[in-house]
């Protein structure tokens, strides 16, 4: 091994203990259906591409706010960390759902949706940059 290759190894096991949240990566395999009855849309299936540890940390800024029909939400930006080694077949538009947080319990259950990866030869670790949904209301206009 080059003396390069054993401190990228060195580093990426620093970075993995840092890890002190888990996730579950999720990708749609089929859209969710409206139930006549009840006027609901019922969740489709999706396939899970990833479990286990992560660091989600707010990427800075405040939330933009965004129109969608007549709705105005507001989506604030994230950065998940995932291990380097591991972690095949994350990309846009999956589903990142916190399962567990040490730091703050307040992460479990929050739901955010990648909107992009950072692939570099020098990262030591796997980041997806993420937008979380904070909700929102009727616009005012």
């Amino acid at each position: 091994m080059s003396t390069q290759t054993d401190a990228a190894t060195i580093l990426r096991g620093f970075a993995v203990a840092s890890l002190v949240d888990a996730v579950t990566i999720t990708e749609p395999d089929a859209k969710g259906t409206l139930n006549p009855s009840t006027g609901q849309i019922e969740s489709g299936t999706s396939t899970t591409i990833y479990s286990g540890a992560a660091l989600v940390r707010p990427s800075g800024g405040d939330a933009a706010m965004k129109m969608f029909g007549q709705e105005q939400i507001s989506l604030a930006t994230h950065v998940v960390v995932l291990p380097p080694i591991g972690v095949t077949d994350v990309g846009v538009g999956q589903t990142i759902e916190v399962t567990a947080s040490l730091l703050d319990t307040e992460l479990v259950g929050k739901k955010l949706t990648i909107r992009a990866i950072h692939f570099d030869s020098y990262n030591t670790m796997r980041i997806a940059l993420c937008g979380l949904n904070l909700g929102g209301g009727p616009s005012a206009g």
